[in-house]
């Protein structure tokens, strides 16, 4: 637990350090706050973060040309709306996915003391 709270202290001083927007760097905590509730409240919580990220497709897919229109969005230079698509899964799955992989390592280990003695 400990390593993923570091995790997010350092993509969060590294966007401040780098003058990125904070918000998107917020939104990677925020996935995995969203991923511990659901690891507390539902019995197959990647399966649901699953779901609840791939409906985002739709909606970029939706929004995207409506934020065009309005002249919100700008897209040139090859970057398209499933250029969009793709970054925005590129960026919500690998923080959750850290924490899983943390948790489920974290899990594994066994200090010295509790070990059963094998021999």
């Amino acid at each position: 637990m400990t390593e993923v709270k570091g995790l997010e202290a350092y993509w969060r001083d590294s966007a401040l350090l780098a003058g990125w927007w904070m918000g998107a760097w917020s939104g990677v905590s925020l996935h995995v706050v969203v991923a511990r509730w659901l690891k507390r409240r539902a019995h197959h919580p990647l399966q649901v973060y699953a779901g609840i990220v791939l409906l985002f497709i739709p909606v970029v897919l939706i929004a995207d040309p409506i934020q065009i229109r309005r002249g919100w969005f700008e897209f040139s230079g090859g970057y398209t709306i499933w250029t969009d698509v793709l970054l925005e899964q590129a960026v919500m799955w690998p923080p959750v996915l850290l924490y899983v992989w943390l948790q489920r390592r974290n899990r594994l280990k066994v200090p010295e003391r509790d070990r059963i003695a094998t021999s």
